[in-house]
């Protein structure tokens, strides 16, 4: 499980761009007003072994925001 970042005025936005494998779940933040989509999940096999069967995966957010708007903490 991951979670894409929120900005809690609504100012700056957040979109999944690409994810491989795609999340099997997108779900809602337990947070006041969080209407879209933060949460991710992905399923996948965890064996006892690791290592040789590891799994990677990745994603690509955008983050949008004004120009004259500075951004901390990322």
């Amino acid at each position: 499980m991951d979670r894409l970042p929120v900005a809690s005025d609504g100012q700056v936005k957040v979109t999944l761009v690409s994810a491989s494998p795609e999340p099997a779940e997108r779900g809602n933040a337990a947070a006041p007003g969080v209407k879209r989509d933060v949460l991710l999940r992905w399923e996948a096999e965890a064996p006892a072994a690791g290592g040789a069967g590891a799994a990677t995966v990745e994603y690509t957010f955008r983050i949008e925001y004004d120009r004259q708007m500075g951004l901390v903490g990322m």
